[in-house]
């Protein structure tokens, strides 16, 4: 009946009334198997399917009536609970795995879900449920703090090649504007000798993650140890990476990237002020984005000099997203609150660099500042601000801490 009676309402009721008048183990599993063929969506077979989990106590027809929901109950509430209850009551991690795996297919879009498969996350140790758990994070939607938070811990505490090459794809699918995410890719890739994990890893941060003249540059000087004599000829990962970051940066960039000391401590040293912004990391609350604002050097007209902002914050927060039009501070201080948002942070910090303050654009800053809404603007410049702006000079001491350290306050 399954092979001829695809979506027929009819051979599915009948499948359901031989469900209940039998307990037969083979009967049940045919009829089980058979609904899984027919029975796409159908509420009726899906509630008939939930009831036996409840009828009986038999692990290979419990297990078979999940892997059948899988198929047929994308996104059911009441196939989601039972199925969540069923893993936490299996005792072998295989099994649990492969519950898991179901729940990959059919509740990746569940807000609910998802807290709750990060929280059996935090009850698994075992390895090959959390590299169950490492592919399912990459499906859900992208963004989720949580998730991500979850796989970079995954990384810090696994050796597996299996499981590093599944963390670092569902990073690249979820984590692309997460800086913590890409300084913690470029440290496997720098950790791993395993070539097929360098080699995705490679693939992921130069089609997903580097996109910024900062970015480039914090690539450029953590890959460059790689290119000693007797390495050079066998890393053609890093080859790759470091040839794309030199078609992205100037000449000088990729000089001063490629020479300077990166901690912006050591008295003496020359610092490049995109390098030390690359190393800015977010915190709980804070997203920090350095915004190279050359561009604006010398325009005075407002609605120019909103559009130029509105288009530079995008296309470094939200690369894959329409950049929107603007014309005044109010409707660029709407769409920048609306990134915010998207990146899933109470404040957002703008740092601008590479350009002197001037009147108009200023005037610009000030309207769209404002510390109740999250939105800060610090400067790299010598030239004094007043509040709500925040300057440092490029020359200061320790300019990294000092930055980092305003972030934080937030």
């Amino acid at each position: 009946m399954g092979n001829i009676a695809v979506g027929n309402q009819e051979a599915i009721n009948r499948l359901i009334q031989l469900l209940d008048k039998t307990s037969d183990y083979i009967t049940r599993g045919t009829v089980v198997y058979g609904l899984g063929k027919i029975a796409v969506g159908n509420e009726g077979a899906i509630n008939r399917l939930i009831q036996l989990l409840d009828e009986t106590f038999d692990k290979d027809i419990r297990e078979t009536v999940a892997e059948i929901l899988g198929k047929i109950a994308v996104g059911d509430e009441g196939a989601i609970n039972w199925l969540i209850q069923l893993f936490t009551e299996i005792s072998y991690d295989y099994n649990r795995g492969k519950i898991a795996e179901i729940l990959d297919k059919i509740a990746v879009k569940n807000e609910e879900t998802i807290n709750r498969l990060i929280q059996l996350f935090d009850e698994t140790c075992d390895d090959y449920n959390r590299w169950i758990f490492a592919d399912i994070f990459g499906n859900i939607p992208v963004g989720n703090e949580e998730a991500i938070n979850r796989l970079i811990l995954l990384l810090d505490q696994t050796s597996d090649e299996d499981t590093r090459s599944s963390v670092a794809y569902s990073l690249g699918n979820i984590a692309v504007v997460n800086r913590e995410a890409i300084n913690r890719l470029i440290r496997l890739f720098n950790e791993t000798y395993n070539n097929d994990t360098r080699r995705r890893v490679a693939d992921i941060l130069g089609k997903k993650f580097i996109r910024t003249k900062q970015q480039y540059c914090q690539v450029v000087f953590a890959l460059k140890h790689n290119f000693t004599d007797d390495k050079f000829n066998r890393d053609k990962e890093s080859y790759k990476l470091i040839w794309q970051c030199a078609e992205n940066l100037t000449y000088p960039e990729f000089y001063m990237a490629w020479h300077q000391q990166l901690t912006g401590t050591d008295a003496g040293v020359p610092k490049t002020v995109p390098v030390i912004l690359a190393q800015l990391q977010p915190t709980t609350q804070t997203y920090p984005l350095p915004i190279n604002i050359q561009s604006l050097y010398d325009e005075t007209e407002t609605s120019a000099i909103c559009q130029e902002l509105c288009t530079l914050i995008y296309s470094l927060a939200l690369p894959d997203t329409d950049i929107p039009t603007v014309s005044n501070f109010a409707q660029l201080k709407q769409q920048i609150l609306t990134v915010k948002k998207q990146l899933q942070k109470r404040h957002l910090a703008l740092i601008f660099h590479n350009c002197k303050p001037h009147p108009p654009l200023l005037t610009c800053c000030r309207k769209i500042a404002d510390t109740k809404l999250g939105l800060h603007i610090l400067w790299i410049t010598d030239e004094p601000l007043e509040a709500p702006l925040r300057g440092f000079p490029p020359s200061q001491d320790n300019l990294l801490g000092a930055m980092q350290s305003w972030i934080s306050e937030f």
